[in-house]
């Protein structure tokens, strides 16, 4: 065997100790990248969900408390009259998931009950007529979950004082809604093993669980982040669930002006299973990696200095071997931002090969918005540290590529900064999800008109702009005419393709301006701001009700279906100066229209 040169052994080891150090630095970086990665899209997953699950609580607990505000006058008008009131909101009810409705005395004893079984009882012990007794103060009140004397059912009580004329407390009017009314909207989403979602009052009380409401109601969780009035609107934390004792990463949301807020919780071990799966592959194909190299430097070492190049070379064609056949995109500039480093994965992602790419700077890869970070990354990457964070990337065809983006230092074997590598993965798909998610939560899934939560939005918006400029806007309920006829007789697959067809027609009368919404069942909204007159109103809410009095062709059925509609008008700020009261107002001008067989009919007309 020939003893090889100090020379030849040093330039060996030294080769070695860099490309190990390269090696393990990508690996460093690579895992650094997916825990942080891991749990930011944890985070923004439940930032998101949390969101938009809070706004959808309090769309559904303001259309629960206009409602209940509506039947509340209605008993004050005429308690005479007042099953036939709650007979008309049926629908609404049933949408809203009340399933019973209860007036009880000021001395706390029934007086009214909507189903047929209802007794009558003494509820003045209880805290939902308490509250309202000693408070004497026109608010809503949330229970938490209680058994039902008489149905002996879970349900969680909708409240509103009743006062006389005198304004003397009269009694209390309550809806009854099942706690999972208020879980509906989280069975469809999948949260990983472990995850959970719950609402709970500002007191802690638990009001709804995706998973065990029994147990969790009678857990407190007073003192956790997001119940104090003090605290963010928003906000993130990690802790073991009092519930089941999980650990996981929580997202809350306050549920606007209500004393709800709602916890979004994925379990700590499913957030980070991929990372450590990741960490686990890259540990052993890191040390593989690097026992192989030792091995292969061994060899050379015992070798000849006139065999020195060849063993170097074959060094070099090992290291671009695993940098080539690696999963994720790896890019090496030298000083000069001059590429000398340019896998297959880089050439998948972003559609240049080697051979174009080699020796280029290639700044058309780089969008605009990003120079000034680039920039910077560059500064803080010469300066021997690392970058980690979400990036934009243009590819060859000029698609514009998220991707998840690491950069770190390369130096040579006196510790100088030569070039820096970036590895990145394509983040396209999980984008797509997000944005899917977040249109899913602000439109109807039928008619992908905006939803109760996004109408609510826009209807607060256009007020605020026509108080600044001074300007009127109206508001249009529309209710369907023998929309159930049509659904009893013709199947709910017609009633829904009719719903679509009606949403269509609507559309096609209103300017690009105004919004259409869909409230729930047969009802739909209009909003039209920067209106001029009413007969303006007048000709709109014609020319829906001409566009619907039309016949409709439905698929599958030979015989046309003819239906009509009820509209009820409001004027912002001749008949309201805030949302819900315009709401109640073009609501209560919809039944005056109803009743009437007019065809439309404005507020007070």
């Amino acid at each position: 065997m020939i003893i090889p040169t100090r020379s030849a052994r040093f330039r060996l080891f030294v080769a070695f100790g860099l490309v190990t150090m390269v090696l393990w630095a990508a690996i460093a970086v690579a895992l650094n990248a997916a825990h942080r990665q891991a749990i930011n899209r944890a985070g923004a997953e439940g930032r998101n969900l949390a969101r938009s699950l809070a706004q959808h609580v309090a769309s559904a607990v303001r259309a629960i408390d206009i409602t209940l505000q509506h039947l509340r006058d209605e008993w004050i008008r005429d308690p005479g009259s007042f099953d036939a009131a709650v007979a008309r909101k049926q629908d609404i009810l049933k949408d809203q998931s009340v399933s019973q409705v209860l007036v009880f005395g000021a001395n706390g004893r029934t007086i009214y009950g909507s189903l047929p079984t209802w007794q009558r009882l003494d509820v003045s012990d209880r805290p939902y007529f308490r509250v309202h007794k000693e408070r004497a103060a026109d608010a809503l009140d949330i229970s938490e979950p209680v058994v039902g004397r008489v149905t002996k059912q879970w349900t969680i009580r909708f409240t509103r004082p009743i006062f006389d004329r005198r304004k003397q407390f009269a009694g209390v009017l309550v809806f009854a809604v099942p706690p999972p009314a208020l879980e509906r909207a989280y069975h469809d989403i999948e949260l990983g093993e472990g995850g959970i979602i719950a609402l709970a009052r500002s007191d802690g009380q638990v009001l709804a669980h995706s998973r065990e409401l029994l147990k969790a109601a009678t857990v407190s969780l007073s003192n956790t982040p997001g119940l104090g009035p003090d605290d963010a609107m928003s906000g993130e934390f990690r802790r073991k669930s009092r519930v089941d004792g999980v650990e996981r990463f929580y997202s809350y949301h306050k549920a606007g002006r209500y004393p709800l807020t709602v916890y979004v919780g994925q379990a700590a071990d499913t957030v980070l299973a991929t990372y450590h799966a990741q960490r686990t592959n890259y540990l052993i194909s890191g040390a593989l990696a690097t026992a192989l190299l030792l091995a292969v430097t061994l060899l050379l070492i015992s070798r000849s200095e006139r065999r020195d190049k060849e063993s170097a070379e074959r060094v070099r064609s090992q290291i671009a071997t695993i940098v080539e056949n690696s999963n994720d995109a790896i890019v090496g500039r030298d000083l000069n931002r001059k590429i000398v480093i340019w896998n297959a994965a880089a050439e998948r992602l972003l559609g240049w090969t080697a051979a174009e790419v080699i020796g280029q700077d290639l700044t058309q890869m780089f969008p605009p918005e990003e120079q000034a970070r680039i920039a910077a990354n560059r500064k803080q990457v010469t300066a021997g540290g690392t970058v980690t964070h979400e990036a934009v990337r243009i590819a060859k065809d000029g698609r514009r590529i998220d991707v998840s983006l690491g950069v770190s230092p390369i130096k040579d074997d006196r510790g100088n900064i030569i070039g820096s590598a970036a590895i990145f993965r394509d983040l396209t798909e999980r984008k797509q999800i997000e944005a899917r998610i977040q249109h899913l939560a602000h439109h109807d899934g039928l008619t992908d008109l905006p939803n109760r939560l996004l109408f609510y939005d826009r209807l607060n918006h256009a007020i605020r702009l026509s108080k600044r400029d001074h300007q009127e806007l109206a508001l249009l309920y529309i209710d369907l005419d023998k929309f159930k006829a049509v659904n009893d007789t013709l199947g709910h697959d017609a009633g829904d393709e009719l719903l679509k067809r009606v949403a269509g027609r609507v559309r096609d009368e209103l300017r690009e301006s105004d919004t259409l919404a869909r409230m729930g069942g047969d009802e739909f909204a209009v909003i039209l701001p920067s209106i001029t007159s009413r007969e303006d109103v007048a000709k709109v809410a014609g020319k829906i009700i001409g566009a619907l009095s039309t016949n409709f062709k439905l698929s599958g059925h030979e015989r046309e279906v003819s239906i009509g509609a009820s509209i009820g008008i409001a004027i912002y700020p001749a008949d309201a100066q805030d949302m819900d009261t315009l709401i109640k107002a073009a609501d209560t001008a919809m039944y005056n229209a109803k009743q009437a067989g007019n065809r439309f009919r404005f507020c007070g007309a």
